[in-house]
């Protein structure tokens, strides 16, 4: 994610579906590429409660870029979710995400791009019994990123991620408890290697969101 989706990307496209983007809009294209994101989030209740999610979320993530705006989507299934420190270790669930971001500046070998995404999170804990402990969160994630390539094909980023606005709830048994990130301003570091007709970006987004996603985006 802590959250963070917690993560290294082979494409960013952002935190992290998964709650964390690395965008990169440079010339008009479209592009389509499966992502893998390893997170850890931390949260605080309205009792003042904390307590982190772990995910592990297998997705997709698409850009279409008209020169300068790229718009962004993402969905994922999380396919193992669990609290730390905690029994509750079976979770699953999805995952989506809308977003836009612009290239405030460009040269021939740097790109400053700022962007916004709104996520969405739903996961489901059985406990016993076919009981459940479910828990929905919405996110509005907003950062910039600077990335400059070394070489034609080889580029290096760094950002920063901030969650304006986050909200959500732990709902058992009729029950609900307000709950929201505690993670809110994060840092983020990756490479960027670009082919003929796919873009890998390897991203870390830590502080106190831990994130790694691994996103393989294809030019279509």
């Amino acid at each position: 994610m802590k959250n963070s989706c917690f993560v290294t990307s082979i494409l960013l496209v952002s935190k992290c579906l998964f709650a964390d983007v690395l965008v990169d809009p440079l010339v008009s294209y479209t592009s389509l590429g499966p992502t893998v994101c390893f997170s850890e989030v931390s949260y605080e209740s309205e009792d003042d409660n904390e307590f982190s999610v772990k995910r592990d979320t297998l997705g997709l993530n698409a850009q279409i870029t008209s020169l300068a705006v790229t718009v962004l989507l993402q969905a994922g299934y999380i396919t193992d979710s669990e609290f730390r420190d905690s029994y509750l270790d079976n979770g699953s669930g999805y995952s989506v995400g809308l977003g836009l971001a612009v290239a405030a500046y460009r040269s021939s070998r740097t790109t400053l791009s700022i962007y916004a995404l709104l996520d969405r999170t739903d996961e489901e804990y059985e406990i016993y019994r076919h009981r459940t402990i479910d828990v929905y969160v919405t996110d509005v994630h907003t950062g910039a990123q600077l990335l400059y390539m070394v070489a034609p094909n080889i580029g290096i980023l760094g950002g920063v991620a901030f969650v304006p606005y986050s909200n959500g709830s732990l709902d058992y048994k009729g029950r609900e408890l307000e709950i929201k990130r505690k993670d809110r301003l994060n840092l983020q570091i990756g490479m960027e290697f670009v082919f003929p007709s796919v873009t890998i970006k390897p991203e870390l987004t830590f502080q106190r969101d831990n994130t790694i996603t691994i996103v393989a985006a294809f030019k279509l």
